[in-house]
């Protein structure tokens, strides 16, 4: 039993379009009005520091657990 399968090339192309127009509509019309107030927003920022670093000393403890 064979079994063929293949793609269009018009699929691709419709594809490769809406990549296309998704690309361009965030490029140009920017991030969102809430993003921009939660990044300028201070504790929002302390709160994801906060959150970086237990996750870096987490995978650093992780390591030193692993390898020995």
């Amino acid at each position: 039993m064979f079994l063929i399968s293949a793609c269009s090339e018009s699929d691709v192309e419709d594809t490769n379009i809406e990549v296309i127009k998704k690309v361009l509509e965030l490029q140009f019309t920017g991030p969102d009005e809430e993003f921009m107030e939660l990044l300028w927003n201070p504790i929002t920022n302390l709160q994801l520091i906060s959150a970086i670093h237990r996750i870096r000393i987490g995978v650093i403890f992780y390591n030193i657990i692993r390898n020995n």
